[in-house]
């Protein structure tokens, strides 16, 4: 046995030589901690036609360094890519199925139109990779990090992204089915025109995330942070938002028809013309936020919290359900028309801050506070400098 894996052992040199000698299947083969990087494959010019590109097949490149190597047109089966450096490296057109790249090193590395099928990425660093119109599908990203990660006009399917690290990710114009992602950091991401359809997202944290334009369709936010986050002209179907912090979010013109907001978030939202018709509200915070202009026809309110702040100008509330012996159709009219009751303010005259503007500025710090998540860190913080600086 011990024989035989020696006969399978390649060194770089072995390698390259026989990929020009125009070997297509490499089956078997040990290439395990060889030093490959900067190695360059593609298919060769004078290929037979018809003929497949080289195929690697169960073959072992645990602990082998293939930083900077450019791999075109290759296909990967059952190979073994653990603890593999692939920094810098970049593939195109590529087919990767059944194959384990845990703990493997892709930091900065660059994929292309790369299909990556049934694989294992569990505690691999993918900081700063990029990837490009690919298709993922059946893909373990388990404890995986992936903070300033780009995956861009793609395709994700049945992925699991447990315990992963997605800050500051981009995932721009992609696709994501059956994934979960409960629980993840994606803080400050851009998942501008993203199409998530049944994706869990549970519990993870979206604070200060691009979500414009995109389309979330049986989509779990059950306490999931979208707190200051970009969701105009967000289509949201099918979903409904138990606990979801949405407060201070931009939700203008996003289509909420049919929704269900329970025990939900919205204080200082935002929701100009927004589309809330025939959508369940119950237990939500609306204090301080505006409803200007938004479509409330049919919606059903019940527990709502609103404030004398809270703007519903020229907001459509034509057969408005309310279920709550707290809140009359006169209060909504009130709150409709109160705009336009109110006299302009005229502009106050630039002074130094006194002592009674610094108390006033402190009393809606703590004013907020109830409105706020206690445990986010040196939040108190960040409103006190958005108030005095």
């Amino acid at each position: 046995m011990e024989n035989q894996e020696q006969n399978n052992k390649l060194t770089r040199e072995e390698f390259i030589k026989q990929i020009e000698e125009g070997k297509r299947l490499f089956e078997d083969i040990d290439l395990s901690g060889v030093d490959l990087s900067g190695i360059k494959i593609n298919k060769p010019a004078k290929i037979a036609e018809g003929e497949t590109n080289i195929k690697l097949k169960r073959v072992n490149l645990s602990g082998a360094n293939l930083s900077e190597a450019v791999l075109v047109e290759l296909n990967f089966e059952n190979c073994n890519l653990e603890k593999t450096q692939f920094i810098e490296a970049a593939l195109a057109d590529l087919i990767i199925d059944c194959c384990s790249f845990q703990e493997a090193d892709l930091q900065k590395s660059l994929f292309y139109n790369v299909y990556l099928l049934k694989s294992n990425l569990v505690q691999a660093n993918l900081q700063e990779l990029e990837m490009q119109e690919c298709q993922l599908s059946n893909i373990k990203f388990t404890e995986s990090i992936l903070k300033n990660a780009k995956i861009n006009s793609s395709f994700i399917n049945n992925a699991d992204f447990l315990d992963a690290n997605l800050y500051k990710i981009s995932l721009k114009y992609s696709e994501l089915k059956q994934s979960n992602l409960a629980g993840v950091n994606l803080i400050e991401s851009d998942l501008f025109k993203v199409k998530m359809d049944n994706v869990n997202l549970s519990f993870a944290n979206l604070e200060k995330s691009n979500l414009s334009e995109s389309r979330l369709q049986k989509v779990n936010l059950t306490s999931t942070n979208l707190r200051y986050c970009d969701l105009t002209k967000v289509i949201f179907k099918n979903v409904t938002l138990i606990k979801t912090l949405l407060g201070f979010a931009d939700l203008s013109a996003a289509d909420l028809t049919g929704a269900k907001l329970i025990d939900t978030d919205l204080f200082k939202a935002k929701l100009v013309k927004s589309k809330l018709s025939k959508t369940i509200l119950e237990s939500v915070n609306l204090i301080q936020a505006d409803l200007s202009d938004a479509n409330l026809a049919r919606a059903t309110l019940s527990q709502i919290k609103f404030s004398n702040k809270t703007k519903l100008t020229k907001a459509n509330v034509q057969d408005i359900n309310i279920k709550d012996d707290s809140i009359t159709l006169e209060n909504i009219e009130k709150l409709r028309e109160q705009k336009s009751q109110q006299k302009p303010k005229s502009k106050p005259k630039k002074s130094p801050k006194s002592a009674s503007k610094s108390k006033r500025a402190k009393n809606e710090v703590f004013k907020d506070f109830n409105y706020r998540n206690y445990d986010e860190p040196n939040w108190l913080v960040r409103t006190i400098k958005d108030l005095f600086f």
